[in-house]
């Protein structure tokens, strides 16, 4: 398959039928808004090129014209240079056709780069949502500064790897513990944390945090 027709193949998958040629004639004006020149229309993908499969497969996803995009983890298998130049794609595509993206990553840097919020997820809960800013310079309880401390230059100089690395293991989604999800690793859980699941609730303007104790929790105690 060509990155043309790659390109084309959403049309028809969205039942798109048009006559013929329309499709083709379509679908270059795709490969462009990607930064594709016309000879790289008809060039074969490489199966086992990471980086040429997620590039070629961006500016596909983005015809025809979604309101919304799901992009699961495209930039993780690729170099650091490739890695901005999909993300520097996906922005322009998201200020050009007003697109809105649920970006899914575990790399936080990245998640800074693109993402206006960010949304915390643990066995299969929400447990925070804040403005991206404002939520790497004031993170909630322990859980948050956990994943904070798995990427580099990710984590205030207050806050230490001994106080964020987290003990034990994930629970599984299908016998989750009684409670809150995280009290299990949590090194100031109660016993309310034990008995009662904390609700999702704006513990500051625009921040919510599923935690009892969010606000007692601050970031000065490496929580």
């Amino acid at each position: 398959m060509t990155l043309l027709d790659n390109v084309g193949e959403p049309l028809l998958v969205n039942g798109m039928r048009q006559p013929p040629g329309a499709r083709r004639s379509a679908s270059p004006n795709c490969c462009g808004w990607s930064g594709c020149g016309p000879s790289s229309c008809t060039a074969f993908r490489m199966p086992s090129a990471a980086a040429s499969a997620s590039a070629s497969a961006s500016p596909a996803r983005s015809r025809p014209i979604p309101a919304c995009v799901v992009a699961d983890e495209p930039v993780s298998a690729l170099d650091v240079s490739v890695q901005a130049q999909v993300l520097n794609l996906l922005l322009d595509l998201q200020s050009r056709l007003r697109l809105t993206f649920i970006f899914v990553a575990h790399d936080l840097s990245v998640v800074r780069h693109i993402c206006d919020r960010v949304a915390v997820m643990y066995v299969g809960q929400l447990v925070e949502l804040a403005p991206t800013e404002a939520r790497l310079r004031a993170p909630a309880p322990s859980l948050y500064r956990g994943a904070d401390a798995r990427r580099p230059g990710t984590r205030s100089a207050r806050c230490r790897a001994s106080d964020t690395i987290l003990k034990g293991e994930v629970p599984s989604p299908a016998a989750p513990p009684s409670g809150c999800y995280f009290h299990p690793r949590c090194r100031f859980a109660e016993d309310r944390c034990r008995r009662e699941p904390p609700q999702l609730r704006e513990v500051s303007p625009d921040h919510f945090a599923r935690c009892h104790f969010a606000e007692q929790l601050s970031p000065l105690q490496g929580a």
